[in-house]
C-alpha cells in the first residue's frame, strides 16, 4: 500500500470531529450532565473519601473549561440583555435581611446555579455537544440504576429505592430523566438500536417507579407524549403505541405490590392527588401574595409566611414553596417572580420553536426535540418538588434553548458532514440538520 493510501486510510472523514476533539467534546458533556446529579449522591458512602465538595469542584472545572472556550477566540463575552435583566429582577431579594430561613446558603446556592447555567451556555454552544449532553445524562441516569442494586440502600424509606446518603429524589430524578432521553429516541422515526434503547429504556423506568418518587415519574410521562405530539411524521402511530405502553405501565404500577409503585399507585387511582403536602404551601404563597405587596421576604425567608400548621415537618427553617414560581414570587418579590415566569415560558416555546422548525425541514431534529422533553419534564418537577437552586436540570435545559445556533441551521464546522454519516453517529439523529 502506497504512502498516500495509507494516510488517506488513517485520516478522518471529512465533516467528522478529530479523536481529539471528540474526546473533548465527551468530557465537556460529562461533566455539564455530572454537575447536575453529583449533590444527589455526593452523600453516599462510596464518594466519602472525596475530600471536596463535588458539586463546586465540577463547577470550578466548568469555568475553567468555558475560559479556555473563550479565550482562543479573543472574545468580549457579550452577555445577552435579557439574561443581565433577569439577575437584576433577583438581586433585590438577596438585600432584604431574613431573620429567620436560610439566606446564607440559599444564596449560595443560586450563585451556583448561576456559574452551572452560565458555563453550560458557552461550553454546550454546539449540536453536538447537545446530543452528547443528552446521551451523558441517560447514561448518569443508567449508571443510577446500576448502583441502586450494588450499593446499599437507604433502608429508612419505607423499602423504596433510594441509596445511602441520598434519597429517593434524586433517584428518581436520575432514573426517570434517563428513561425518557431513551423513551424519546425510541419515539423519534430513523434508524435505532431500538432493542437497546428499549431495554435501557424498561430499565430506567423500573427503577424510578421502585423509587416512589411521584413527580418525576408522572413529569417524564407527559413529556413523553410531547416529543411525541411534536413529531409530525408517523404520529398517530407513535401517539398510539405510546399510550398503549403508557396504560400498560400504568396497570403494572398498580397491580404491582412493591413499596414505590403502591405510592405511585394511589396517584393513578385517585386515592390521592400526590399533592396534599403542597397544599399548605401553596395556600400560603397566595395569601402572601394577597396580602403583601410587591417586595418578597427575602430568599430563603418562605417560612416567615408559613402558620404554624402548615410547615413542612422537620425541614426547620429550610422551607419553600415546592414550587419556582410561586417562591420567586414570594421570596424574590414580584420582579424576580415575573422574570423567572417569562423565562421559562419564553425558553419553553423557544425549544418547541426548533423541534418543530427541525421536523418541518425534511427531517427530525432529534436534538431539539428530546430537549423539549427533558425541559418539560423538568419544569413540570420543579412545579412540585425542590427550590430553585434544587432543580438546576429545569434551568440548564431551559438556557440551552438560547444556547448556539438556532435549531434547523448546522453547526458551521459540521456543514461538510453528510445526513446518512450524521444518522449513523448519534441516537438522536435522523434526517436533515
Amino acid at each position: 500500500m502506497s504512502r498516500t493510501s495509507q494516510t488517506s486510510a488513517s485520516s478522518t472523514p471529512p465533516g467528522a470531529p478529530s479523536p481529539r476533539s471528540s474526546l473533548r467534546d465527551h468530557v465537556v458533556a460529562a461533566l455539564c450532565s455530572a454537575v447536575l446529579v453529583v449533590g444527589g449522591v455526593k452523600g453516599s458512602p462510596a464518594l466519602a473519601a472525596v475530600p471536596v465538595d463535588l458539586t463546586v469542584a465540577l463547577a470550578a472545572a466548568l469555568c475553567i473549561g468555558a475560559a479556555f472556550h473563550l479565550a482562543p477566540r479573543l472574545r468580549v463575552v457579550r452577555v445577552p440583555p435579557g439574561a443581565v435583566l433577569v439577575v437584576v429582577a433577583l438581586l433585590p431579594g438577596a438585600l432584604v435581611e431574613v431573620p429567620q430561613g436560610y439566606q446564607g446558603a440559599k444564596l449560595a446556592g443560586m450563585a451556583l446555579t448561576l456559574v452551572v447555567v452560565a458555563t453550560s451556555v458557552v461550553l454546550l454552544s454546539t449540536r453536538r455537544r447537545r446530543r452528547l449532553w443528552l446521551a451523558w445524562t441517560a447514561g448518569w441516569g443508567l449508571a443510577t440504576v446500576a448502583a441502586l442494586q450494588v450499593l446499599p440502600r437507604d433502608e429508612s424509606q419505607w423499602g423504596r429505592a433510594a441509596l445511602e446518603g441520598s434519597n429517593t429524589i434524586a433517584a428518581g430524578r436520575a432514573t426517570a430523566t434517563a428513561a425518557l432521553i431513551l423513551g424519546a429516541a425510541l419515539v423519534l422515526p430513523g434508524r435505532r438500536p431500538r432493542l437497546r434503547l428499549l431495554a435501557g429504556a424498561a430499565a430506567a423506568a423500573l427503577a424510578a417507579v421502585a423509587t416512589g418518587s411521584r413527580g418525576p415519574v408522572l413529569a417524564a410521562a407527559v413529556a413523553l407524549v410531547v416529543v411525541a405530539l411534536v413529531v409530525r411524521e408517523g404520529r398517530r402511530r407513535r401517539l398510539g403505541g405510546l399510550a398503549v405502553a403508557l396504560v400498560a405501565s400504568g396497570v403494572g404500577v398498580v397491580v404491582s405490590d412493591s413499596p414505590g409503585a403502591d405510592r405511585l399507585g394511589l396517584v393513578l387511582t385517585g386515592e390521592v392527588t400526590g399533592a396534599e403536602g403542597r397544599l399548605p404551601l401553596w395556600r400560603a404563597a397566595f395569601r402572601a401574595l394577597r396580602d403583601g405587596g410587591p417586595g418578597g421576604t427575602g430568599w430563603g425567608g418562605f417560612v416567615t409566611v408559613l402558620g404554624e400548621s402548615e410547615a413542612v415537618p422537620g425541614s426547620g427553617d429550610r422551607q419553600y414553596a415546592h414550587n419556582l414560581v410561586l417562591e420567586a414570587f414570594v421570596e424574590g418579590g414580584w420582579p424576580a417572580g415575573a422574570a423567572v415566569l417569562t423565562v421559562v415560558v419564553a425558553s419553553l416555546v423557544r425549544l418547541l420553536h426548533h423541534a418543530r422548525r427541525g421536523a418541518e425541514g425534511g427531517g427530525v431534529d432529534g436534538v431539539a426535540v428530546v430537549l423539549l422533553g427533558v425541559a418539560v419534564a423538568a419544569v413540570l418537577n420543579a412545579s412540585v418538588s425542590g427550590d430553585l437552586s434544587g432543580n438546576r436540570l429545569a434551568w440548564v435545559a431551559l438556557a440551552l434553548a438560547w444556547s448556539g445556533p438556532p435549531g434547523g441551521r448546522p453547526d458551521p464546522r459540521r456543514r461538510g458532514s453528510t445526513t446518512a454519516g450524521r444518522a449513523r453517529s448519534h441516537l438522536l439523529y435522523a434526517g436533515q440538520p
